[in-house]
């Protein structure tokens, strides 16, 4: 488990310095502020009518951390994809666990949706949508049924590579008991990967 951290750490590390480099010469040689991303109507946008596929890496980074005491909590989404058209996407997402210990309570996670994409400033974008969601979490196995409203923000280390977090804001049904509203704030880091 540690070799493939360590590999991670150095494949995530080698993307960042790439990314950085290719800026810095570009800079050099223009002798100027790089321009922000500027697009035409009907011009596609770099992530346009591409896939994605993400990975939550939150357990990964706090490993990394040097002097981390705190634990991450363990997030119930563990892949997200992402199928785009010009600025919409369809996307899943799937989590689950069920491991039987103590302290770990098991879960499913399922939701299905859409998602619009909007660049903010040169490799930053803007993220939001709706999905459809269902959960399964605990012992007893008390499904929620419901939708979310999510929103997040990316930073694109090259244009097949980048980083991302997202809130939620859902509202549904807990089975037996009723209505729940709850809003969630980033706990989770997903690597994605673009092809």
């Amino acid at each position: 488990m540690r070799i493939i951290t360590l590999i991670m750490a150095g494949l995530l590390t080698l993307f960042i310095q790439r990314a950085h480099a290719q800026d810095t010469i570009r800079v050099i040689m223009a002798e100027e502020e790089p321009p922000a991303a500027v697009y035409h109507a009907g011009e596609d946008y770099f992530f346009s009518r591409k896939k994605e596929i993400g990975l939550d890496v939150t357990s990964l980074l706090a490993q990394l951390t040097p002097f981390n005491t705190v634990k991450a909590p363990n997030s119930l989404i563990g892949l997200k994809t992402k199928f785009y058209g010009r600025k919409y996407a369809f996307r899943m997402t799937f989590g689950f666990d069920i491991r039987d210990e103590e302290d770990l309570d098991p879960f499913l996670y399922f939701s299905i949706g859409y998602e619009r994409r909007r660049i903010l400033w040169q490799n930053f974008s803007y993220t939001n949508g709706w999905e459809g969601v269902l959960k399964v979490e605990g012992q007893d196995a008390i499904p929620f049924i419901g939708a979310a409203n999510f929103y997040g923000l990316e930073y694109n280390i090259s244009p097949a590579v980048f980083i991302g977090i997202e809130a939620q804001i859902r509202l549904g049904v807990q089975i037996d008991n009723g209505p729940e509203f709850r809003v969630l704030v980033p706990t989770a880091v997903f690597f994605n990967v673009r092809f």
